[in-house]
Order: structure tokens, then sequence, then C-alpha cells
């Protein structure tokens, strides 16, 4: 790594850990720090770089779970509207919970 541009459509983070990385490089080559030093705190920045990549695959999860569930609550709501039914208003609370309602179809109630 010698100057080069930072590759486009990178996140946010792997931006940053570019130009942290360009910096380690620059510092090196200039001998404000030794291979040791360089070597560790690379090592420090892959870390914590693999611990944001988790995070943002989890919030990646969790909107699109949340987008799905909205999605099921909107379609069963909207037949509920259209049919004013026990099953309906189940379907509502299994689109919400993603079960059945207790005490029903065999399952035990709380």
């Amino acid at each position: 790594m010698r100057g080069e541009e930072m590759p486009k459509g990178l996140n946010i983070v792997d931006q940053l850990i570019f130009l942290s990385l360009r910096d380690l490089y620059a510092q090196k080559r200039a001998g404000i720090i030794d291979r040791e030093i360089g070597s560790r705190e690379k090592a420090k920045l892959r870390y914590q770089r693999d611990l944001w990549e988790g995070r943002l695959m989890l919030g990646e999860k969790l909107a699109q779970k949340s987008a799905k569930m909205f999605k099921e609550v909107e379609a069963a709501a909207s037949a509920y509207a259209r049919e004013r039914t026990l099953e309906r208003a189940d379907e509502i609370y299994r689109a919400l919970y993603g079960m059945d309602v207790p005490g029903i179809r065999g399952e035990a109630a709380p």
C-alpha cells in the first residue's frame, strides 16, 4: 500500500480501516514505527473490523426481519379488515409473534 486511492464502494468501516492501514504503512516506511509495532496495530485493526462487520450484518438481518414482519402484519390486518373473524385475528397474532396463539391447535396455554 503506497498511497493508492481508496477503492470505491467501501462501507464506512472499511473506509476507516483503509485509511488507518495506509497511515500505518506510511509510518513504517518513514521509520516512525517498526515492523513489530505495525504488525500488532494491524492485528488490532483487523480484530475491530471483524467486530464491526458482525454488528453491521446483525443490523441488516434485523432490518430484513422487521420488514418481513411488517409486510406480514399488513397483509393479516388487511385480511382482518375485510373479514373480522377470530381466524383473521389469529393471523395477525402469528405475524407479530411468529407462532400460533397459545391454547389453540394443541398448544398449551400459559
